[in-house]
């Protein structure tokens, strides 16, 4: 009976490492970009992986992604931290590097509060010209727009877009459909993934991670130890 309980405990804990496995991610690189850049490329796609207009900043590949948006970390409304398309461009494609193989799951997307994307498609591949690749879904963004009462904006929350599937990809293509009513130009303020090392296992555990790992290491101790007596 012991035993059973034993392994009771063991199988929880592991339901948690795995609960825990999902790191938020950024893109390493912007590798292709249709839409050019407003102001002569002050305000290219880079913006959309530095975390400059990130209120509350993460740490790619080791903070936890739940635990991350949870939090509701808000992007600045400032232009200079956000990504602009040429003038009059309100729909085009950007590709990004992950920088390795990746399981991805799901994207944080924090759309422009006034100019932002209105619908997108999100894709993936393990190679860069998409000649393999895979669909993860269709997404209505919800739109920001200026206070009607005093024309001013307010800094914005992510939306979580869920994939259709988890799928191993080394890069992320995002395409913008088209832009809300007020955009002159398509605009995005940043992206980041939900993301595991391929098939799921955690690449770097955070500190809770190795308290459960070091619990389940003591408790197996315990039980080989009743086993032998």
């Amino acid at each position: 009976m012991k035993n059973k309980i034993g392994l009771l405990i063991v199988g929880s804990a592991l339901a948690a490492f795995s609960a825990q496995a999902q790191v938020i991610l950024s893109p390493t690189a912007v590798v292709a970009n249709s839409m050019g850049s407003y102001a002569s490329g002050t305000y290219t796609p880079v913006e959309t992986i530095n975390h400059s207009g990130l209120l509350t900043d993460f740490v790619s590949g080791v903070t936890n992604f739940d635990t991350y948006l949870a939090s509701n970390p808000l992007h600045s409304l400032l232009a200079t931290t956000e990504f602009f398309a040429t003038s009059g461009v309100l729909s085009g494609t950007i590709d990004y590097d992950l920088g390795a193989l990746f399981k991805v799951d799901r994207m944080a997307f924090w759309d422009e509060e006034s100019w932002g994307a209105k619908t997108v498609s999100i894709f993936g591949s393990t190679v860069s010209d998409f000649s393999s690749i895979v669909g993860f879904g269709t997404f209505s963004l919800v739109d920001t727009p200026p206070n009607p009462s005093d024309g001013s904006t307010l800094d914005y929350s992510a939306q979580i877009l869920t994939f259709s599937q988890a799928s191993d990809v080394r890069f992320i293509r995002v395409t913008v459909l088209d832009s809300f009513p007020l955009a002159q130009s398509a605009s995005i303020g940043e992206i980041a993934l939900s993301a595991s090392a391929p098939g799921g296992v955690q690449a770097v555990p955070e500190p809770s991670t190795y308290g459960v790992i070091g619990a389940l290491a003591l408790l197996g101790a315990v039980l080989r130890r009743r086993k032998a007596a």
